[in-house]
C-alpha cells in the first residue's frame, strides 16, 4: 500500500498522541508505531499532561470522552500550541459538530468505523506538514530579527 510505503520517511522520527477511552485507542497505536513514538491517553488531562511533554506532530482525539469531550481537547491543545494537527475521531458525526471541531482547530473530523488507509493518509499529510513548520518556523523567527536588526542599523 502506498500510504503504508511512505511511513517509512517517518519512521522512528514522530511524535504522535493518541486520546481515547475506548479498545480503539490501542489499535491506533499499534497502527501508528510504525512512524515513532506513541503517546496514548484514556482522557484530555491525561492527554494534556503527554502534549505538553512530547509535542506530537500530530493527535487523534476521540469526541466522547468522560469529563472533558474532544472539542474541549482541540481547545485547550491550540491554546498552547496553535499549529497543531489535530484529528477528531467520533462515531456520532453531524454537520453542526464537524463543522465545531474545524473552528476550534482540527484539521479533520473521522467518522466511526473508520479505514486504516484513511489513518495512514492522515498522519502522512499531517506528520509532513509538522516537519516543515518545525524547519520554517525557527528560520522565520530569525528573519524577522534579522529584518529589525537591519531596521535599528
Amino acid at each position: 500500500m502506498k500510504n503504508e510505503e511512505t511511513a517509512g520517511r517517518w519512521r522512528g522520527d514522530a511524535s504522535i498522541l493518541v486520546i481515547n477511552d475506548d479498545d480503539i485507542r490501542a489499535l491506533l497505536t499499534k497502527l501508528l508505531a510504525r512512524y515513532g513514538a506513541v503517546h496514548c491517553a484514556a482522557t484530555v488531562d491525561e492527554g494534556m499532561e503527554l502534549f505538553q511533554q512530547s509535542s506530537p506532530g500530530i493527535v487523534f482525539t476521540d469526541y466522547e470522552m468522560p469529563e472533558k469531550n474532544g472539542i474541549e481537547c482541540i481547545r485547550q491543545m491550540k491554546s498552547i500550541q496553535p499549529q497543531v494537527n489535530i484529528v477528531m475521531l467520533t462515531g456520532s458525526a453531524t454537520k453542526e459538530l464537524i463543522a465545531q471541531a474545524k473552528r476550534e482547530g482540527a484539521r479533520e473530523c473521522l467518522e466511526k468505523p473508520f479505514s486504516f488507509s484513511k489513518i495512514f493518509e492522515l498522519a502522512n499529510r499531517y506528520l509532513a506538514t509538522s516537519a516543515i513548520e518545525s524547519t520554517l518556523l525557527p528560520k522565520a523567527g530569525q528573519l524577522l530579527g534579522a529584518k529589525r536588526l537591519s531596521r535599528a542599523l
